[in-house]
């Protein structure tokens, strides 16, 4: 087995622009707020709460959603790490980043981020114990593709068949494991 480490890096406008927006205030107080667009290709929107426990530094497997950009908004915790990689396209086929394509970005706490259509990333992972609480916006389908055929935390040998997701286990496809390294 492989194992690539990645230095963990500031979540700023420009350095994740490649991959998305991240949602915060452009005014000084008082504002009227700042709009995001999520784009959903006719999904129904699903927001709900996900409580990230503490898995250490390391992951193997990276998500691209097809149909939707996901956001993202750390509501409490600890402070998390997400990695991301650029699509090579759109839709049923793209092409699987290189792990030296894949970056790393630190979610500070009470921040907002939202996913273009198609990047690559990784489960949101939190700095220490006991976890994050974070906000995710979503569509019901591509929860529910992810829930008939598999997810990261299903068997890789049960996996497939996704109509609105595409995952990779880099460990059990190519013996590439992941390490954020702050």
């Amino acid at each position: 087995m492989t194992l690539h480490r990645i230095a963990v890096e500031k979540m700023t406008e420009q350095t994740f622009e490649p991959y998305g927006e991240l949602m915060i205030s452009k005014e000084t107080p008082p504002f009227e707020g700042t709009p995001y667009r999520v784009n959903f290709d006719g999904g129904d929107v699903r927001v709900g709460t996900n409580w990230l426990p503490y898995k250490g530094f390391q992951f193997t497997g990276l998500e691209q959603h097809l149909h939707v950009s996901q956001s993202f908004i750390h509501l409490q915790g600890a402070p998390a790490f997400v990695a991301v990689a650029a699509s090579a396209g759109s839709g049923r086929g793209t092409q699987i980043p290189k792990p030296e394509d894949v970056r790393v970005f630190l979610i500070e706490p009470h921040t907002g981020y939202l996913l273009k259509k198609g990047t690559w990333h990784s489960d949101r992972l939190p700095l220490y114990p006991p976890g994050s609480m974070m906000v995710i916006i979503t569509d019901e389908e591509t929860n529910l593709d992810l829930q008939e055929f598999g997810s990261m935390t299903t068997d890789p040998s049960r996996r497939g068949g996704w109509q609105w997701n595409t995952l990779v286990d880099f460990s059990y496809s190519f013996g590439v494991t992941f390490e954020a390294v702050l």
